[in-house]
């Protein structure tokens, strides 16, 4: 890859319990060593309330990246959810509960991150494995009406991304394959990292013997792709039931270094920090 492109990483760990039966967040950490990432989406992250085992501020230190937490489960003795591990500064620009009828909760959270040279608007999101419930979040997500009710607007159930930023990277695990209404329905008006630049994109799941592409990052019209890959080694394969898509991408016309790890700060008093 270009060393002057952005990495982008999204991953879901499975509360870092591999496809063996063993949970542990270091494995996951150096998957995401491995790829020096600029930003990675983390789905199904376990943060810990009281005492030691808290995931999320395990690999953020071990990763050297600052991390920002989204609650999707009221529930629970721990906070479950999703979380985005940056490398530069950024600011939560939002971040909301997702529709659902019937499954469980679900959730966005949109950061703006700066890397100095070029300004992504990262969202991190887990969609619903039931059909009806996953349609209507990702019409949520990409349509601009306003909430129809008070107590609907009250309730934040809206999750809108429109107008739909050029600087938009869309990450997450969205229960989607590529035959799906949700897919179509996101070709339509974002592009697709591994479809820019493979004609076989890879699939992620399951992680020992994957056949389904659930995975995605989603691109806005200001980036270019010029990597994206699913890693697949021996301990990918064992860390989480997942595995990992990683897209390198560039802004048109516009060369972006790359920082060095350890200079992530973050700037939204709203953000909450996993300890490092």
């Amino acid at each position: 890859m270009n060393r002057q492109a952005l990495r982008i990483m999204t991953y879901n760990v499975h509360s870092c319990r591999g496809s063996d039966g063993v949970t542990s967040s270091a494995r996951i950490a150096e998957v995401i060593r491995r790829w020096s990432p600029d930003v990675v989406a983390l789905q199904e992250v376990v943060r810990r309330r009281n005492g030691p085992g808290d995931q999320l501020a395990a690999i953020a230190a071990e990763t050297a990246m600052d991390a920002h937490f989204t609650k999707t489960r009221p529930e629970g003795e721990d906070d479950f959810g999703i979380a985005t591990l940056v490398r530069h500064s950024y600011v939560v620009h939002r971040e909301a509960p997702l529709p659902v009828f019937r499954g469980e909760p679900r959730a966005a959270h949109w950061l703006r991150v700066n890397t100095g040279h070029a300004t992504l608007d990262i969202v991190n999101t887990h969609l619903s494995i039931h059909l009806r419930e996953r349609l209507r979040q990702v019409q949520a997500l990409l349509r601009g009406e306003q909430p129809e009710t008070k107590e609907e607007a009250a309730a934040e159930l809206l999750f809108s991304l429109m107008p739909i930023s050029s600087r938009l990277v869309l990450c997450g695990d969205f229960n989607a394959g590529f035959l799906s209404a949700e897919y179509r329905f996101l070709c339509a008006r974002l592009q697709n990292a591994q479809r820019a630049v493979r004609f076989w994109p890879q699939p992620t799941f399951p992680a020992r013997y994957p056949f389904l592409r659930l995975d995605h990052i989603w691109l806005g019209a200001a980036w270019r792709v010029v990597e994206a890959q699913v890693s697949a080694s021996r301990l990918e394969r064992r860390a989480s039931d997942h595995l990992p898509l990683i897209g390198g991408i560039e802004p048109l016309g516009i060369a972006v270094p790359v920082e060095e790890p350890g200079s992530a700060l973050v700037l939204g008093p709203e953000a909450e920090r996993a300890a490092c």
